[in-house]
């Protein structure tokens, strides 16, 4: 269901350093195939990395984030 989905979903493992899923809508989102977000530390994909650090402090403290638009 998450695949055709068009919201942008991505899951990460290893303290949200290895992206271990991203549907269809994520891959659009940041411009690249399959082959180069598997794998791959997010924090790539943001301009500001202390940003993405910062979410994953909040979910490692089991705290809920919502991503502002």
């Amino acid at each position: 269901m998450m695949d055709h989905s068009p919201v942008a979903v991505r899951i990460a493992r290893h303290g949200g350093r290895s992206v271990i899923y991203a549907n269809t809508a994520y891959h659009e989102l940041i411009n690249l195939d399959t082959g180069h977000v598997l794998g791959n530390d997010p924090s790539n994909y943001y301009v500001d990395k202390a940003v993405y650090m910062e979410i994953v402090a909040k979910l490692s403290r089991g705290l809920v984030f919502i991503q502002p638009i």
